[in-house]
């Protein structure tokens, strides 16, 4: 496999796990019952697709990984007036430090903030029910330019 998407994801978590933006906690996958977010947002980190735009002179390829990363909370949390204020800080917080001095390392380069190869570094915000819960959500779409790995290859 020549881009090791398994560790964009772990990268992603682990930026996550250490931010504190997300203070419900986060994991790779999807939700499958309802998040426990008395704690605060909720993260859940999923692959949105894979790019592959040029290819360096040495004939290596270049992509571009589109991580998705959906928080939530409980969207009807007292006081309800903070539910919208508290995805909104985590959002922007998120895109902040990932479009600033905080590097994910491994294969990839840098965020892609305009799209340049593609998607471009967006939010969602909708609601999901899942059982008898509301959710408020924000779905933040994380372009990110990678190359290719060797160890990812062998």
């Amino acid at each position: 496999m020549p881009f090791d998407i398994g560790d964009t994801l772990d990268r992603i978590h682990t930026y996550l796990s250490k931010s504190g933006h997300c203070r419900g906690g986060q994991q790779i996958g999807d939700f499958t019952q309802p998040p426990d977010t008395a704690n605060g947002p909720v993260a859940f980190i999923t692959m949105g697709g894979l790019n592959v735009y040029g290819i360096t002179l040495g004939g290596q390829p270049m992509a571009q990984e589109v991580v998705l990363v959906t928080i939530m909370i409980d969207a009807l949390r007292e006081p309800v007036g903070d539910v919208e204020k508290e995805l909104a800080l985590a959002a922007t917080n998120i895109m902040a430090d990932l479009l600033g001095e905080y590097k994910l390392g491994g294969s990839i380069r840098n965020v892609d903030p305009a799209g340049a190869q593609g998607a471009s570094f967006t939010t969602k915000w909708g609601y999901y029910q899942i059982q008898a819960v509301m959710y408020r959500s924000v779905d933040i779409t994380i372009p990110l330019l990678v190359d290719w790995t060797d160890t990812a290859a062998a």
